[in-house]
């Protein structure tokens, strides 16, 4: 080796004293992450879905199951610091924040209707 190479060959020195990669180095490694230079990284997302389509169309089942059952009850989970009334529906119905939470443990002091049967005495 001489002094123009770096520690590995296909990298050099240039005159400044930064070490370069030669152009056929370049285009394996733009190549390997997807975008070239100046390229819409969207547009290769979607050649890749219109390459791949097979395989995102059997990925199509999981990403519908997340969603009904993992996104859709989270509408739900709100109805925890709403006011409900049904005529405004759960996002018109007021917030009222923890309130419901306060009254479930002021007033409600265990398991006395769900356990109340499991007691032995």
């Amino acid at each position: 080796m001489d002094e123009n190479t770096c520690c590995r060959i296909n990298f050099r020195f240039s005159e400044k004293g930064t070490c370069i990669m030669e152009k056929k180095q370049k285009a394996k490694a733009a190549a390997y992450s997807g975008t070239q230079p100046g390229q819409n990284p969207v547009k290769n997302i979607l050649k890749e879905v219109r390459r791949r389509k097979l395989l995102f169309l059997m990925l199509l089942p999981a990403i519908v199951f997340f969603i009904i059952f993992c996104y859709v009850p989270m509408g739900g989970i709100m109805l925890a610091f709403k006011d409900y009334n049904y005529g405004q529906g759960i996002f018109g119905s007021p917030w009222v924040g923890w309130a419901n939470f306060e009254y479930l443990y002021k007033y409600y002091t265990g398991f006395g209707y769900a356990g109340g049967n499991c007691n032995p005495a």
